[in-house]
């Protein structure tokens, strides 16, 4: 999904974009469903949160619910992702690094997207 096909089809918000993807049964583009995120949010309480972050933010579905929060960063390692995300919520601020290398001040919550485009497999020790 790239901004010129959201723009060519008149999508200009999550909702929309959402509706598209489901219809046209794109493979491979995964959104976070909005019963979900309005969960998210909910535990997170924006109205009383004063900073987060949202790792693999994706197009920022989660993000979106959490507009409210003063200090809020989204990081996605998907170049692309980034631009749909920044076109879908223009008032959020989006970062294009790998979630798992970035560093910054310390949040208050910390919420992730699962990274189901990532392909290694992980080992942990106990």
């Amino acid at each position: 999904m790239t901004i010129n096909e959201l723009k060519s089809r008149g999508i200009q918000n999550l909702i929309e974009a959402s509706e598209y993807i489901n219809r046209s049964h794109q493979l491979g583009i995964f959104l976070v469903p909005d019963i979900i995120s309005d969960i998210v949010a909910c535990i997170i309480n924006p109205e009383n949160s004063t900073n987060a972050i949202v790792l693999n933010s994706n197009f920022g579905e989660i993000s979106s619910k959490l507009k409210d929060i003063k200090n809020l960063v989204n990081v996605e390692i998907n170049s692309n992702n980034v631009e749909v995300a920044k076109y879908l919520n223009p008032n959020l601020k989006f970062i294009n690094e790998d979630p798992l290398s970035y560093s910054s001040d310390k949040f208050d919550n910390v919420v992730s997207f699962l990274p189901f485009g990532l392909r290694d497999c992980f080992e942990f020790f106990i």
